[in-house]
């Protein structure tokens, strides 16, 4: 029987690559690459592949993909070498490429837009990279290939959101910033919001063993007149808060481990919210991935409800 050719995701474990082998991997039979992340060491559907060794040959023979999907990261110049690699693959074999390619082609014109069609030209060293690629891919034929150029990608744990967040790090820790009245309400609005939600998702009710509503976490604040500081860090003012809110509501803050067991099809789309309370995991032989995870009792019901939109066959048990 002649089974299906998958689609090869190169960079399946970066932010980008595995964003879309969450979202392939469902409908399509999906593979991923990964280098250096010990999470896919055991994951039959993630292939190790260090593209600095030229280790490509192998996965393309073993697997015959139908697609490849490049959202590869690291050295330059071997990225460069793995693609001239790739169009010759595809010359020779039924496969097309999808090429994650940059806004930055076009960094050298700032002052007007740039179209797909338009002729590339960059000044930065990241954009003349990206186009070296580009030019390699274009000598295929018209349907072996796209390419897509992405301004920015932001999301939570994505790169440049880390680097934004490290940068206001240092500038609250070692700079000076002044705020208008309504930036500094703002500011304190959502900070609030922060503390409340913290407040409810981590302590329970000892006698109700369930997470205080938001309403009477907000109206205990009231009232002992909480006051939000705008350029302190929202983890130190919930230390506070609680040592107040204690004599007003009863707060117990206790962490339980939960087993989950998820049919591997949705592995991609789960690990991403499971991933830092992950304590254990493993894969079994039918295919499921199992882990075990540690969360703050408030938290229980809200985990296991995201879980279940991504999984709905997951599998969900209290440990003792």
């Amino acid at each position: 029987m002649k089974t299906s050719r998958p689609i090869l995701i190169l960079g399946g474990s970066g932010f980008i690559g595995n964003a879309i082998y969450s979202e392939l991997a469902p409908f399509y039979k999906t593979l991923g690459t990964y280098n250096n992340s010990k999470t896919y060491e055991n994951n039959s559907h993630f292939i190790h592949f260090n593209h600095e060794n030229n280790e490509l040959l192998p996965i393309l023979r073993e697997f015959n993909p139908k697609l490849i999907i490049s959202s590869l990261r690291g050295d330059i110049n071997s990225q460069v070498e793995v693609h001239i690699y790739i169009k010759e693959y595809i010359q020779k074999n039924d496969c097309r490429i999808m090429f994650i390619s940059s806004a930055n082609v076009f960094d050298s014109f700032r002052h007007y837009p740039s179209y797909e069609y338009d002729k590339t030209l960059s000044k930065s060293h990241y954009g003349h990279f990206k186009i070296k690629i580009e030019n390699q891919l274009l000598n295929l034929k018209t349907g072996k290939y796209a390419i897509l150029r992405l301004p920015m990608v932001f999301g939570l744990n994505s790169p440049r959101t880390t680097n934004i967040d490290e940068c206001v790090i240092k500038i609250l820790k070692e700079g000076s910033i002044q705020l208008t009245t309504q930036q500094r309400k703002k500011i304190v609005t959502e900070k609030r919001k922060q503390i409340i939600s913290q407040i409810s998702s981590t302590a329970t009710d000892p006698k109700t063993k369930l997470p205080h509503p938001i309403t009477r976490i907000e109206n205990a604040l009231d009232e002992i007149r909480f006051s939000i500081d705008p350029f302190k860090s929202v983890e130190s003012q919930i230390e506070k808060a609680v040592k107040l809110l204690r004599p007003i509501i009863p707060l117990q803050f206790i962490t339980i481990r939960l087993a989950f067991k998820i049919p591997g099809k949705d592995f991609g789309s789960v690990s991403q919210i499971l991933r830092e309370s992950i304590q254990k995991e493993e894969w079994l032989s039918d295919g499921t991935w199992v882990c075990i995870v540690t969360v703050p009792g408030g938290m229980k019901n809200d985990l296991i409800g995201s879980v279940a939109k991504r999984s709905p066959n997951v599998e969900v048990k209290e440990i003792d």
